[in-house]
């Protein structure tokens, strides 16, 4: 069971009538998720795995995301990294352009600026793609800046 419980196995068990405390307590111990009745109905033992499946895939895909984020702050150059993190850190509130531009190169804004900053939100954003993040990670919001996505940012949220 170890072994299964490595590769976020659910492991049920069945039982021919409901365990004692003394029986519950020793599946708790074996690592058993949950136990079913012989009686149990096929809707019942579906919502069973159904709920009991949730929080384990909900687990994989937050793993997967903290992995692929690692992997793509390794991946960005410094000024696509003050840039990304300066989003990361505003918590999914916009971040203007004219702030983004002191933040990273620290100076005013001037045409250049703004130019290059749109090619930062351009590059970060491809490589977010190609790390598996959906494509509206970072979004634009028009003549007030950018900011991450607030469904993207929740995903990975704890990382950093």
């Amino acid at each position: 069971m170890p072994k299964l419980k490595e590769k976020n196995a659910l492991i049920f068990r069945k039982c021919g009538c409901d365990p004692s405390k003394k029986e519950k307590d020793l599946l708790d111990a074996l690592k058993i998720d949950q136990w079913i009745s012989k009686e149990i109905g096929i809707d019942n033992l579906r919502e069973l795995i159904s709920e009991s499946t949730s929080p384990i895939l909900e687990n994989v895909k937050e793993t997967q995301l903290t992995r692929n984020l690692d992997d793509f702050l390794i991946d960005l150059t410094k000024n696509q990294k003050k840039c990304f993190l300066k989003l990361y850190e505003a918590h999914s509130s916009i971040v203007s352009r004219e702030e983004l531009c002191h933040y990273i190169w620290n100076v005013e804004p001037n045409r250049s600026n703004l130019a290059q900053l749109s090619v930062l939100a351009k590059s970060i954003r491809q490589k977010l793609i190609r790390k598996g993040f959906p494509s509206d990670v970072i979004e634009t919001v028009w003549g007030k800046g950018y900011h991450l996505n607030k469904e993207s940012y929740n995903s990975y949220r704890g990382s950093y």
